[in-house]
């Protein structure tokens, strides 16, 4: 088993500032989306970067209603399904060998443990209290839960020290209730003076506010980053309930702590002015702090020795044109416009080829089922859903040209992406992909799919796709320097702001 990691209690923490960074949604999901890609870049990135600024970094997680210490390793991990059916495999095996080769108490141990963990999660819930956390997920060796499950078992050690397999039942209690998934909960610690907790992960899907809270009466600093305002902005554009549940996250967060960093200047002064919107009227709306950095770039599941699937190559090794849709199937994405302007391309004989590549979304019945249908689909028309990143590196490098045709965003990473790669971008003229790429980009109207069709074709007049190959990389910060930007405005900036007002 791999040991976990340092705890806020023990040896490493003391007398050094930590940064906890929450990434729960990216240690339990498989997906590969911006955010998640984001979380795991950072954290790649973030331990060097923080220790330059005399903190120690600690990924956390909300499990329990609260946060817990999560192994760092998890959240880099690729966990797509890809490879992974043998690892499952083989991990079955070698649970099988050590159950068999347990003693039986240790076996009678085992099925106990998952009990206590559910025991111990359940007080967690009902009794939110950080008395009553510190007191569950204390360490066995100080006075809390494990400790008291662990007297009988060290009242039979002091009494008979020598008898058969007392030792090894001993050593696996011992380290069980810190051995399972997660480390310590910051509950368990008394004085966050000098802590910072980074929500770095998406987390209006669930309530981490009072644990926010909860960190802050301790003396820690939160603050949390803004990916974007779309879900209240272009409330048309997502699930009802996901507006819901975002109003209510936005709603909360204002409430326990004001200071933001987002991904780009533009989602900055949406934010300042949503937040002196929803204030009107306040006696005393207090101050907030928004600051902002911009993503990096690279892919981080490239895998130089994976070749592509005969699929993939026959799609992008032909001597048409060939232009590339990437993000998650939604309406804000807008690939019915972009279907619209290709169907216009194709009805005057254009031989260009559309690929899009893409995660499922939400509300896009309509547009899967025409991609589907369309009688183009699998000569001119092409849907790649779950695509690899060795695989999407590979599209980015042989395409033509990026299309991204959204009404909103936050940023753009597929932009900065294929800037990397030298890949030509055509992007709608919105605000923040003006930010982004103004200059190294061709804009074009969201009035109507003709003015994209337009831009393609002149597009295809300009560029001869037998040249892809010989294009140059375009300048653009790495995932290291966006992470230096963001630890400098949250272990520097906001420290400093909060100082001050202190």
């Amino acid at each position: 088993m791999t040991p976990p990691a340092p705890t806020a209690t023990e040896t490493p923490h003391q007398g050094k500032p930590t940064l906890f960074v929450e990434c729960s949604n990216t240690y339990f999901s498989s997906e590969q989306s911006g955010i998640q890609r984001v979380v795991r870049n950072v954290l790649r990135h973030a331990a060097v970067v923080a220790e330059r600024h005399g903190y120690l970094l600690v990924p956390v997680v909300f499990e329990g209603g609260q946060f817990r210490e999560a192994d760092l390793q998890q959240v880099l991990d690729d966990k797509l399904q890809v490879r992974k059916l043998d690892h499952w495999t083989i991990g079955l095996k070698e649970r099988w060998g050590q159950w068999r080769a347990m003693s039986p108490r240790q076996k009678i141990l085992g099925a106990c443990l998952p009990v206590y963990r559910l025991v111990r999660r359940t007080m967690a819930y009902v009794l939110p209290f950080p008395a009553v956390h510190r007191f569950l997920f204390a360490h066995p060796r100080d006075f809390g839960l494990g400790w008291c499950v662990l007297l009988p078992w060290r009242a039979v050690r002091k009494l008979w020290g020598g008898v058969a397999g007392t030792s090894s039942v001993l050593t696996l209690v011992a380290t069980s209730p810190v051995d399972d998934r997660f480390g310590m909960s910051l509950d368990s610690v008394a004085d966050h003076h000098g802590n910072i907790l980074l929500m770095l992960d998406g987390s209006w899907n669930f309530a981490p506010w009072p644990a926010v809270a909860r960190f802050q009466d301790s003396g820690g600093l939160a603050v949390s980053v803004i990916y974007d305002l779309i879900p209240i902005t272009h409330p048309d554009a997502f699930m009802p309930s996901l507006c819901d549940a975002f109003n209510g996250w936005m709603a909360e967060h204002l409430r326990v702590t004001r200071r933001f960093v987002t991904i780009s200047r533009t989602v900055a002064g949406e934010l300042d002015t949503y937040l002196r919107r929803v204030t009107v009227g306040e006696a005393d709306p207090g101050p907030w702090y928004i600051s902002s950095f911009h993503l990096g770039s690279e892919l981080d599941f490239v895998d130089p020795d994976l070749l592509p699937s005969d699929t993939v190559r026959a799609i992008f090794d032909g001597p048409e044109h060939v232009f590339i849709v990437v993000g998650s199937i939604e309406p804000r994405k807008n690939h019915a416009f972009i279907l619209d302007a290709f169907d216009l391309l194709w009805e005057q004989g254009g031989t260009a080829r559309l690929v899009v590549i893409g995660r499922h979304g939400w509300r896009n019945e309509a547009v899967m089922a025409r991609m589907a249908e369309h009688p183009l689909a699998g000569r001119q028309l092409f849907l790649m859903r779950g695509m690899a990143d060795s695989e999407l590196d590979y599209a980015y490098r042989q395409a033509s040209a990026l299309v991204i045709a959204s009404e909103a965003e936050g940023f753009g990473l597929p932009i900065v992406e294929a800037f990397q790669r030298g890949l030509p971008v055509l992007c709608s003229d919105i605000p923040v992909f003006r930010e982004i790429a103004e200059g190294h980009a061709d804009f074009f109207s969201l009035s109507q799919p003709s003015c994209l069709t337009e831009a393609v074709l002149t597009f295809m007049r300009e560029h001869d796709p037998a040249l892809r190959a010989e294009r140059h990389r375009q300048p653009w910060i790495s995932w290291r320097e966006s992470t230096e930007q963001l630890l400098g405005v949250v272990l520097g900036e906001m420290v400093e702001a909060e100082a001050s007002v202190g």
